[in-house]
C-alpha cells in the first residue's frame, strides 16, 4: 500500500496526485501512516494543511525530546526542580525558548535561574 501511495503521489498533475495521496493515506492504519510520514519524500506530496500538521507535529516532536533532555540534564546536575517549574518546563511549546534553557542550563546555578 505504501509503495501504491508513493508511486500515485508522482502524477505529473499536483492536484491529481495530492488527491490519491490523501485517499490512500486515509485508509491506511495509524503504524501505516507513521511509516509513511516518516519517508523523506512524502512531505512534498502533502497538502497545505497536512503539510502545516505534519511540520507541526515534528517540532512538538523535536520540543519534547528537549524537554526530557532538559529534565535529565538538571537531575543530573542535581538541580531540584519543583512541581510549578516542571509544568512550566512540560508544558512550553515554544522549542526557542526550550533551546535558550537548553544553552544555559550546565550554567546556571538553580532551576530559578534557568527559567528567569
Amino acid at each position: 500500500m505504501l509503495a501504491v501511495a508513493t508511486a500515485a503521489a508522482q502524477l505529473r498533475d499536483k492536484d491529481q496526485s495530492s488527491l490519491y495521496f490523501s485517499l490512500i493515506e486515509n485508509a491506511l492504519s495509524t503504524a501505516a501512516k507513521e511509516i509513511l510520514h516518516m519517508m523523506p519524500e512524502a512531505p512534498k506530496y502533502f497538502s497545505e494543511s497536512q503539510r502545516a500538521s505534519f511540520d507541526k507535529g515534528v517540532t512538538e516532536g523535536m520540543t519534547r525530546g528537549r524537554i526530557d533532555t532538559l529534565l535529565k540534564l538538571l537531575s543530573h546536575r542535581e538541580l531540584r526542580v519543583t512541581e510549578d517549574q516542571r509544568r512550566r518546563i512540560t508544558t512550553c511549546t515554544e522549542l526557542a525558548i526550550v533551546d535558550s534553557w537548553l544553552d544555559r542550563v550546565l550554567e546556571v546555578a538553580s532551576v530559578d535561574e534557568l527559567l528567569g
